[in-house]
Parts: structure tokens; C-alpha cells; sequence
């Protein structure tokens, strides 16, 4: 806007300098009560962004954790003997690099009280949290935990993913609990070789899809720390997010970089018209390490449909002309005999189709967009030869 009337009055190179000298002084401070963005660091270094999500924070999600969720993990610590012991491991190092007493007793709250079909957990390390939180949809009478993790050696414990396996299978919670391997979105460990990384598989998309029908109620996020991973992690797994399910971010108040992905993601308009708050409520815990929670509160809308013309026999229908009266809309099929429509269409919406070798069509569509995507075949007759 601001070129389009400069340039009627201004040269060129006059306007040119006056809208990045305006853009400088418009953009370069802008961002938010955090001030500008700067690289967030790792444990111990400053978090900026922690403050601003307690201010923002409007849901009220987390319940302070009750007496079951106290004794509960209590119990689960002390049956995690047994295996520290088999794996020589020293259980005040083993604690200290898992979820946090306070935090998990709040997770199990979280559980209990959310009552969760499926829950889906990125990150098993050594299997505290995904124990706590299995032993609490035992407590509840259902639901399933289905665990993805890279099952890489980690700098305190080689082989983490076994101690969990162990563990869940001595506390009888092995057959609420579905272990996967592989990484969720992807990796930036910065002590994990390039070999290794390649040898794992991606595999986050597979297994959601695998779940799909279900959906998620509850997820934990504690994989991989980065701001990027914390990104993709949530951005992949939130179309899997049911109404009134929630993503819960571990480590959201001792690593920065966690804080400072989540402040993105609220604050970031990827719905071009309305931004995360739009579809999601967000909660914060300080306790040590610091936990935040994100709720579904809306489904997003993405309505799209996709028309596959052929003839037949089977084959793509090229070039022809679609039309949909009732929503002014006309399109070209593509060499795949296809034209997308990327607006809301309703069941029955009448559709014609015009093309030189092939009689004119019109129906109609058997399948309504309803917010989602659709697709409609249609087959068209040849045009009969007089």
C-alpha cells in the first residue's frame, strides 16, 4: 500500500529508499513483550519466552495433583528398583533425567482426569512418564499409550528404551503401552552421528495414520528439544488432536528452546486469517522443569475437493471443462484427470462436465467437503459417432 501511493508521487529510486527506511523503522523492534527474536540457548541459559506464555496462558487445564496421583508415582519409582539394579544404574541419576516428581504427579492428574482413549507420547527416554501415564489409564479401566522413540544410546544411558520396556512389562503395564521405534518428525541431536540418524527411520506420519480414526486425547511432547523439532513434533501430530484433547510440552521452563518454539506456534498466524488462539486454549505449570498445554477448542477448517474424471476404460480425462453452477466456479482437468475445488461443497451439488470426445455430463456430487477433504469420481461416455 505505502509503495503503491509513493509511487505516484516519487521517483523510483526516492520511493525505494523511503519504503525500506519506513520497513527498518516499522519491523526492526517488532515482535513482541519478549522484545525481538533472538536463538534461544540450551538448560541454564536465559528463557525469555517463559514469561510471556504465563501471561498469555488463558485456559485453565492443569488440576493440582491429588492423593492417587501422589502414591501412585511414588509406587512406580520404588517398582523401578529392580531394573535400575539389573542395569547397574543409580536411581537418584535416573530420576534426576526423567521427568520431575511434581510434574509427573501432574501428569498422571492430567490422565485420570481427562480420561483419554489414546494417548500418544513422543520421547520414551527411559520410560518414566510413559509408566505414569499407562498406570494411569489402568487406574481409569481404558485407553492405550503408543510410545514413539528414536531408541537411540543416550549420553547417560546406552540402552533407554529397554529399561522402559523392562520396567513396563514388570509392572504389568506393557500391554497398555505400544513402543515404537523410530523418530517422530526428525532429529538435530547434536551428539547423534549422521549414520545413525539415517539408519531410523521417520515415522510419525505412519503411526498417526495408524491411529487416525481413533485420534488423539492426549499427547506428550519430550522428544527431541530443539526449537525446530518442538515445531515439527507439535505441527504434525495437532490434525490428529481431538476436540478437547491436549498437547502437553515437557521441559517447556528449563530449556529455552522449548519456550521459545511454543511461543511461536501461539503467536504465529499459520491459519492466514486466524492464529492458534483461534483453535486452541494454552496452560502453563512452573514446577521444576516446566510444563505447558495446549487444547483443542475448535476444528480447523480446510475444505477441499477433488474430482477425478475418467472414461470407461478406466483412464484420465484430460482437458475437460468442469463447472459448478451453485458456486460460480470452473475449472480444467489436469493430466490426471483432475480439478480441485477449494471451497465448501455440499452433498448433491450439482457438477457438469463438457469436453469434444466425450457426451455431456452432469450429476450429483455424491460427497460434501463438510470443513475436510473429498473426493468425487466421475465417469464420462464417449461422444457417440454419427
Amino acid at each position: 500500500m505505502i509503495r503503491k501511493i509513493l509511487g505516484k508521487i516519487l521517483p523510483p529510486k526516492v520511493k525505494l529508499a523511503i519504503v525500506v527506511m519506513l520497513r527498518r523503522l516499522l519491523y526492526s523492534s517488532c515482535a513482541t513483550a519478549g522484545g525481538p527474536i533472538t536463538a534461544a540457548g540450551k538448560p541454564g541459559t536465559e528463557n525469555k519466552w517463559w514469561p510471556e506464555l504465563e501471561r498469555v496462558a488463558g485456559q485453565k487445564i492443569f488440576a493440582s495433583p491429588g492423593i492417587e496421583a501422589q502414591k501412585a508415582c511414588a509406587d512406580i519409582r520404588e517398582a523401578y528398583g529392580p531394573v535400575l539394579q539389573r542395569y547397574g544404574v543409580d536411581s537418584q541419576n535416573f530420576f534426576w533425567g526423567s521427568i520431575k516428581n511434581e510434574e509427573a504427579e501432574a501428569l498422571y492428574q492430567l490422565v485420570l482426569d481427562r480420561k483419554p482413549n489414546i494417548v500418544y507420547q513422543i520421547g520414551t527416554f527411559v520410560g518414566y512418564s510413559a509408566l505414569v501415564i499407562a498406570h494411569a489409564l489402568r487406574a481409569n479401566g481404558r485407553g492405550q499409550l503408543v510410545a514413539v522413540d528414536p531408541e537411540i544410546p543416550h549420553r547417560t544411558f546406552i540402552n533407554p528404551v529397554n529399561v522402559a520396556r523392562e520396567a513396563a512389562r514388570n509392572q504389568g503395564l506393557d500391554k497398555i503401552i505400544r513402543f515404537e521405534r523410530g523418530w517422530h518428525s526428525g532429529a538435530l541431536g547434536d551428539y547423534i552421528g549422521l549414520g545413525l540418524k539415517r539408519a531410523i527411520p521417520i515415522v510419525g506420519l505412519q503411526v498417526l495414520e495408524s491411529i487416525r480414526e481413533q485420534g488423539i486425547d492426549l499427547a506428550f511432547i519430550d522428544g527431541d528439544h530443539s526449537t525446530a523439532c518442538t515445531l515439527t513434533d507439535f505441527f504434525l501430530l495437532k490434525d490428529y488432536l481431538n476436540i478437547d484433547g491436549v498437547a502437553l510440552f515437557h521441559d517447556v521452563l528449563s530449556w529455552p528452546t522449548v519456550a521459545q518454539a511454543i511461543f511461536i506456534i501461539w503467536h504465529d498466524i499459520h491459519y492466514y486469517e486466524r492464529g492458534t488462539g483461534a483453535y486452541f486454549g494454552l496452560d502453563v505449570r512452573a514446577g521444576q522443569d516446566g510444563l505447558a498445554v495446549l487444547e483443542r477448542v475448535a476444528k480447523e477448517t480446510f475444505p477441499t475437493m477433488r474430482l477425478e474424471l475418467t472414461d470407461t476404460a478406466g483412464r484420465p480425462v484430460v482437458d475437460a471443462t468442469v463447472t459448478i453452477p451453485a458456486i460460480n466456479f470452473s475449472a480444467i482437468s489436469d493430466k490426471d484427470g483432475a480439478v480441485y475445488v477449494l471451497r465448501e461443497v455440499p452433498a448433491g451439488t450439482e457438477v457438469k462436465v463438457l469436453h469434444s470426445d466425450y457426451e455431456d455430463y452432469a450429476g450429483p456430487l455424491a460427497q460434501g467437503t463438510e470443513g475436510d477433504y473429498a473426493v468425487n469420481p466421475v465417469t464420462l461416455l464417449p461422444e457417440q459417432q454419427v
